[in-house]
């Protein structure tokens, strides 16, 4: 179970967002917010990223763990009811799926806030962008090719 306990310590304090449209907006001309956005935008995408390669990493475990809790489950007839043994695997077997659900819980809390904040940003990206492109009389697209705005 140590690699879990490394898995956590890594993620620990990811996730944490402090979204303030303001710093990337007020005081500065569009294009250059444009850019702020985009640059925050590129680092919520790569944490979220870490975290859902995280999250996948658990729930694979999980599911692992429940086969073989389920493979364990299938051994139980009249003859081992009794057995100490295969009591002590589905004991240890259930054991190691609370830990694992314990420690998705976290990643997924600490997840949802960063999605929700690019969701911010998308929405205030494309304010900007639509209302610049307007002001210059080409299409959105345009402007975004003419900055380099676009999001990989």
């Amino acid at each position: 179970m140590s690699k879990l306990k490394d898995l956590l310590k890594r993620v620990e304090g990811m996730g944490e967002s402090n979204f303030d449209l303001s710093k990337y907006t007020n005081g500065k001309d569009d294009e250059t917010a444009a850019l702020k956005l985009k640059e925050r935008y590129e680092q919520l995408k790569k944490e979220i990223g870490e975290i859902s390669k995280d999250l996948s990493k658990l729930e694979g475990a999980r599911m692992t763990a429940l086969f073989k809790l389920g493979g364990l489950g299938s051994n139980i007839n009249p003859e081992t009811a009794g057995s100490d043994r295969l009591n002590t695997e589905i004991e240890n077997c259930s054991n190691e799926i609370e830990k694992i659900d314990r420690a998705l819980e976290p990643l997924y809390k600490k997840k949802e806030p960063l999605v929700q904040e690019l969701r911010e940003i998308t929405k205030a990206t494309n304010e900007l962008v639509n209302k610049n492109a307007e002001k210059l009389g080409i299409s959105p697209l345009s402007y975004v090719s003419k900055y380099q705005l676009h999001l990989d």
